[in-house]
């Protein structure tokens, strides 16, 4: 798949994985993961990560070391910029379809305007969630 560092298009496919926990997405309850699932955590310091479509599949960019379970939450960056937040590739750092979305980083986590972004995501920007994927 491609992707690359190029800028990231309006129309391009973002996949943000969700721990498969209850308190942050049961489809039982909503079609909508918790905003929780879009919270900065300290390794967040320059926003919190998403995986480009354009370079992975949605079970690849589920994959990881620690051989849990993932949901991928599936953003469209255009909808994410038409409501002031911006998401940038970071594949300089990591070469595998990373990027990430600045205005959610761990100093400013408390902030109204993060609190208001995670809700923003959660219930009106995220399209699906899919999986779950081992």
């Amino acid at each position: 798949m491609g992707g690359g560092s190029d800028q990231i298009n309006n129309n391009e496919l973002l996949y943000r994985r969700i721990p498969v926990r209850p308190e942050y997405f049961d489809r039982d309850l909503s079609p909508h993961p918790s905003p929780l699932a879009f919270e900065p955590r300290k390794h967040d310091q320059t926003g919190i990560s998403v995986i480009r479509a354009a370079c992975k599949s949605p079970s690849e960019a589920a994959r990881n070391d620690r051989e849990k379970q993932f949901y991928i939450a599936v953003l469209r960056a255009g909808d994410l910029r038409a409501h002031g937040l911006d998401v940038v590739p970071r594949e300089q750092d990591r070469g595998d379809g990373h990027a990430e979305i600045p205005l959610l980083n761990y100093a400013d986590h408390k902030t109204d305007c993060v609190q208001q972004a995670k809700v923003l995501l959660a219930l009106k920007l995220c399209r699906e969630v899919i999986g779950p994927f081992p």
